[in-house]
């Protein structure tokens, strides 16, 4: 299990707000989940840890759910389900 803390230096938070992540770990996979809080918003990465040049990587997939008002649910439901990916690097 993992546990910590994330920041972004995307979207609406400042890059120094920290928001809880959990996680698991098996072998070079991973999943993790953050908790963006007041910004009605989780999102959920999963990947795979590889060594590129040396330096330690995760390639992830990943989708965000945002909180879409429940009026505004029959027409926006799937607006509030975004997805990409991301490759993050080890300093």
């Amino acid at each position: 299990k993992i546990t910590g803390w994330y920041r972004t230096a995307v979207g609406e938070p400042s890059p120094t707000e920290e928001f809880p992540l959990c996680g698991f770990v098996s072998g070079d996979l991973i999943a993790f989940t953050v908790n963006f809080g007041k910004y009605a918003s989780l999102t959920a990465w999963t990947g795979q840890h590889t060594v590129e040049d040396r330096v330690e990587t995760i390639h992830t997939l990943w989708h965000l759910a945002k909180n879409i008002p429940d009026e505004d649910e029959p027409k926006l439901l799937w607006a509030g389900i975004l997805t990409g990916a991301n490759i993050f690097s080890r300093r």
